[in-house]
């Protein structure tokens, strides 16, 4: 699965789409919701992630990361080989982040 079948999806309050190599993530910025589809190891599961505050997504081949920049934040799933784990790092006044094929700088 590489993202490909989206059936079922409601896109009405989607505000901007993001992808990996195999997953896409539509985020509605205005209710802080999120769809995410395609390879859940590449990204493709958000179902449990809050994305309230969140105005921008960042991805490389395999994963994603949301910025939270009134509580510093990120929100990182997909292949942890990948930047899908950013877990007890602190996103406190990062004003830029980057992405290459495998990582996540937030500066």
């Amino acid at each position: 699965n590489y993202g490909g079948n989206c059936k079922g999806l409601d896109f009405r309050n989607a505000t901007h789409v993001y992808s990996t190599f195999s997953a896409f993530m539509a985020l509605d910025t205005v209710n802080g919701r999120a769809m995410c589809w395609g390879d859940r190891n590449d990204g493709g599961n958000c179902k449990r992630l809050d994305f309230h505050n969140v105005i921008h997504v960042y991805s490389t081949s395999s994963a994603f990361m949301a910025l939270d920049r009134v509580n510093g934040k990120g929100l990182c799933w997909g292949n942890k080989n990948y930047g899908g784990n950013c877990k007890g790092l602190d996103f406190r006044n990062a004003t830029h982040v980057y992405s290459t094929f495998s990582a996540f700088m937030a500066l």
